[in-house]
């Protein structure tokens, strides 16, 4: 019975013209590696693209204790059910005057915590679907903001007084981390409320 012959190929940028040797049962095939074709999306060629390397963790660690009062007593009586929902690198469009708005990521946490009726009202397709909340900084500053669900990117989102917020704590793109809160006020009949605690120079 014959023995199969070996074929190993071997790319060679420099031939024109594919080399055959052999030797023993092994043969030999010096060739010329084959263009592939490029992939282009939306203008841009991908495989001249290079994967960026992040230096950031994948998930923040969420703060060890509940709300950080040391510079937010004033409020300590009036808030309860303080619960955790996420941690946020800010970027470019979160600081942008132009946006005015901040991207709640949709957590299961977040989504338990709010009540039937306050789903409903962020479900609405109309402009009153949304909810009047009171937002608070480390200093226990109060925001006036709207939370509500952007039908058109499906995303949950803080507006109204955001760039207010961005100015008085002096939050920079690449640099900060808020850790957000939310709790219900004993003082308003149970308001929904959000707290941002803020870390400033995480990734200088």
């Amino acid at each position: 019975m014959a023995m199969r012959k070996k074929i190993v190929r071997i790319q060679d940028e420099t031939i024109k013209k594919p080399i055959v040797f052999q030797e023993g049962d092994t043969e030999y095939r010096r060739i010329k590696p084959k263009k592939r074709k490029p992939v282009i999306l939306f203008g841009v060629n991908l495989g001249n693209v290079k994967p960026k390397m992040s230096t950031r963790p994948r998930h923040l660690r969420p703060p060890s204790h509940p709300l950080p009062f040391s510079n937010f007593v004033a409020f300590v009586n009036d808030a309860r059910h303080q619960v955790f929902l996420t941690s946020k690198i800010l970027e470019a469009a979160d600081v942008n005057p132009r946006q005015n708005r901040l991207f709640v990521p949709a957590c299961p946490t977040l989504l338990n915590f709010l009540t039937k009726e306050e789903t409903k009202i962020i479900e609405r397709e109309t402009r009153d679907g949304k909810l009047d909340v009171d937002v608070f900084d480390p200093f226990g500053r109060r925001y006036d903001m709207s939370f509500k669900n952007w039908r058109s990117l499906n995303k949950l989102v803080l507006i109204k007084e955001w760039n207010v917020f961005v100015r008085d704590n002096n939050l920079v793109a690449d640099h900060d981390v808020v850790e957000l809160w939310c709790f219900r006020s004993n003082c308003n009949h149970g308001k929904l409320c959000f707290y941002f605690n803020i870390r400033h120079g995480i990734f200088t």
